[in-house]
């Protein structure tokens, strides 16, 4: 048996063949096995939790977002120095999660 190296171009190609049949693939799936909703959970609303479940609800005809977070309000590090240097105030650095709830369809949950 020989081995044969698999070029970029070929890898490319493969990979965007993959790609496709990932895409086609729950057109292709039996209509009942479709309507069921997957359902994440998020555990953690900083930045990259609330980002998670922002983007993961954008699908939300077939996924089901909860956000679990403990405190109901987070500050953030970004522009932390323009808050030390006195340009910002804290309050302008931290975030709630209604508009999350609201714009997203997001379940946020409290634990």
């Amino acid at each position: 048996m020989t081995s044969r190296r698999l070029s970029r171009r070929d890898f490319g190609r493969w990979l965007g063949r993959a790609g496709l049949a990932v895409a086609a693939a729950p057109a292709l799936a039996p209509r009942r096995a479709r309507a069921a909703k997957a359902k994440v959970v998020v555990v953690g609303g900083g930045p990259g939790g609330a980002t998670a479940a922002r983007l993961l609800a954008a699908d939300a005809d077939r996924i089901e977002v909860t956000l679990v977070e403990a405190q109901p309000r987070y500050t953030t590090g970004f522009f932390s120095n323009l808050h030390i240097a006195g340009m910002r105030s804290l309050e302008s650095l931290t975030h709630g999660f209604d508009g999350l709830a609201a714009d997203a369809a997001v379940q946020i949950v409290q634990a």
